[in-house]
């Protein structure tokens, strides 16, 4: 069944059986990168199908850890293959609803406002250079946005050259952060993010043959029965009028 006809089923309900003041709540667990995205087209999904997104965004091993421990999500949406196998090793995702939704790619951004440091063209070796003191990157032990950048300065043979220069944040989002408020000179973060910081520019957008291979697993998770609202998501989610809004934010959108 498609996504239109599974969610006009779920439209033509009676309201015996679903009130009208009551809609449907569908969990969803996200990584913090696919914030813009997803709350873009809350307000278009909802209207449709008739139910109620909650979001929790956060880092995906957050999230992994709170699912794996307490519940609480229908479906996750993780910015990485390892937390979603931690949760799968559980038991916990639907069989056969595991699925990778998106790609996304590194960015170094600084100030826009300031001289580039990194040179024009672009010239990774100035990461390692005296122009860069401070290197803004997600936590990279526990957030896949830092560890995808350690990977690839790695690649580049810089990391034991700028090591003590890495700044690591509380997640994807708080590595951008770091660079717009002026605590760090310069940020290897998602291009998605980078996309959403005006006042940074995108010295480098690292081609995806180049960097590491980031992909956003989606799975509906057990715990409570599987509704029919949370499948019509997961359909949903997968359709091109999602692909448009992911897109839009610079994700680039996996075979559906």
């Amino acid at each position: 069944m498609g996504v239109r006809e599974l969610i006009s089923c779920l439209v033509l309900i009676p309201a015996a059986c679903q009130p009208t003041e009551v809609r449907p709540v569908v969990r969803v667990s996200a990584a913090v990168s696919t914030r813009a995205a997803l709350l873009a087209l809350e307000p278009e999904y909802e209207q449709l199908s008739g139910v109620d997104l909650r979001f929790n965004f956060g880092a995906s091993s957050d999230l992994a850890r709170q699912i794996i421990s307490a519940g609480g999500a229908n479906l996750f949406l993780s910015a990485d293959e390892i937390q979603m196998d931690r949760i799968e090793e559980t038991g916990q995702v639907v069989e056969g609803t595991r699925c990778d939704l998106l790609s996304n790619q590194l960015a170094v951004v600084e100030l826009a406002e300031l001289p580039t440091r990194m040179g024009t063209p672009f010239d990774a070796a100035r990461l390692a250079s005296e122009d860069v003191r401070r290197i803004s990157i997600a936590e990279p032990n526990s957030v896949p946005a830092g560890r995808y950048a350690r990977m690839w300065l790695e690649s580049l043979g810089l990391l034991e050259h700028v090591d003590a220069k890495l700044i690591p944040a509380l997640d994807a989002r708080g590595a951008v952060a770091a660079v717009e408020a002026g605590g760090a000179d310069v940020g290897v973060v998602y291009a998605t993010d980078a996309m959403q910081a005006r006042s940074l520019r995108i010295a480098h957008t690292v081609p995806q043959a180049q960097g590491p291979a980031i992909t956003y697993p989606m799975a509906l998770i057990r715990g409570s029965a599987v509704t029919a609202q949370s499948q019509a998501l997961w359909e949903y989610l997968r359709s091109e009028q999602a692909a448009r809004h992911f897109r839009a934010q610079g994700f680039l959108v996996l075979g559906r």
